[in-house]
């Protein structure tokens, strides 16, 4: 469980101070404090799920793709226990003595976006002025800064009170990749045709899942190019989905010849259902 003991003591020394100056340090703080909370649920996340596939930033997004991918309950509060004796067959396990092991404390998306936003709306920015009468300001509105920092402090205490974080509860598959990494995932949060990346972050490899049944497959994916000499050569998929406009990358065969990669822009024209030319 991350430790926010001396964010909050900040924040609060802050808010004791008073000032403009100081108030925005707080709002500064709660709203690092937000990022850390959920960046450090992604961080104990990342053995099911790669940096690649995570993209955007915001924290928000960070939980959203976690509660698709890894575990629906990254945000949620609950408290996982123990039975204090092992059970024998046959036994009712509602009627066993449990203890505690701990309490993650959940939180609301949509709540510590509002918060984190507001925090940057109100105290993190200089107002920007409407017409040459208006003087610019060094610091926000001191009573508005308060307020945020107020309803944030709340909710990160609240947060902070949990005593584990979780990485989630349930079946897995895994396999591992051509790196020697092992890639796992929660089977019931995969899907036909989801792609998947290594989550070694020095690894160029991607997967596609295929569903037959009950059995879960990874494809590699990769491009097939094949030499002048007749001899076909494998690619990883994502190092080309990556390459910018008018980006060339060469590949030198055995054979001395070259497979040449260029990225261009094509369009074409069309009447509906039918393509009638392309030009690149």
């Amino acid at each position: 469980m991350i430790d926010l003991r001396d964010t909050i003591a900040n924040i609060k020394t802050h808010m004791t101070d008073g000032s403009a100056r100081a108030m925005t340090y707080a709002a500064l703080e709660c709203r690092l404090a937000i990022e850390r909370i959920c960046y450090d649920r992604l961080a104990r996340a990342h053995d099911y799920i790669s940096h690649e596939e995570i993209r955007r930033w915001p924290p928000r997004h960070v939980i959203k793709v976690l509660e698709e991918d890894v575990d629906p309950h990254v945000a949620s509060t609950y408290t996982i226990s123990m039975a204090r004796h092992p059970p024998a067959e046959g036994d009712d396990l509602s009627t066993l003595e449990y203890v505690p092991l701990g309490t993650q404390q959940g939180f609301d998306g949509r709540l510590i976006t509002k918060l984190w936003n507001g925090l940057a709306n109100t105290a993190l920015h200089v107002s920007l002025p409407k017409s040459s009468a208006v003087q610019v300001e060094h610091f926000g509105d001191i009573k508005a800064i308060r307020e945020k920092v107020e309803q944030a402090l709340i909710e990160i205490e609240r947060i902070a009170s949990g005593t584990l974080t979780s990485t989630g509860i349930g079946p897995e598959v895994s396999f591992i990749c051509d790196c020697g990494t092992r890639i796992k995932r929660r089977s019931e949060l995969l899907s036909a045709g989801k792609v998947i990346h290594c989550i070694n972050p020095h690894c160029t490899e991607s997967f596609e899942v295929e569903l037959a049944e009950k059995e879960i497959t990874f494809v590699l994916r990769k491009v097939h190019a094949t030499c002048t000499c007749r001899k076909i050569h494998h690619f990883p998929v994502k190092p080309l989905e990556n390459m910018r406009v008018g980006e060339i990358r060469k590949f030198l065969c055995s054979c001395g010849d070259e497979i040449v990669f260029h990225c261009r822009i094509f369009y074409g024209t069309s009447k509906p259902g039918k393509m009638e030319s392309t030009t690149g």
